[in-house]
């Protein structure tokens, strides 16, 4: 499932952007989070599924830890607000 919503959003992001260099913005706002990777049998950080799901469709974001003053470069800006229970 988590790789069905990555790839949605990369190909929203490939259909507006196709004609142009794609400036990418992840905005790892969460910490260190980690998810399950259910291909091994470890954890991994969730900027790093981000990246991995948007370097294989050739599209190399920026990922910084602090919001750039400036957002008006990007295309798009993908924050990551880690995961939260209200239950």
């Amino acid at each position: 499932m988590k790789n069905l919503y990555l790839g949605l959003l990369v190909a929203i992001i490939m259909g507006f952007g196709s004609l142009h260099a794609q400036e990418i913005l992840v905005w790892d706002y969460s910490g260190s989070y980690t998810i399950p990777n259910p291909d091994q049998a470890d954890n991994y950080q969730i900027e790093d599924a981000v990246v991995a799901a948007l370097e294989a469709n050739d599209i190399t974001p920026e990922l910084v830890f602090t919001l750039p003053e400036d957002l008006s470069t990007y295309d798009a800006i993908f924050v990551l607000g880690g995961i939260w229970c209200y239950s």
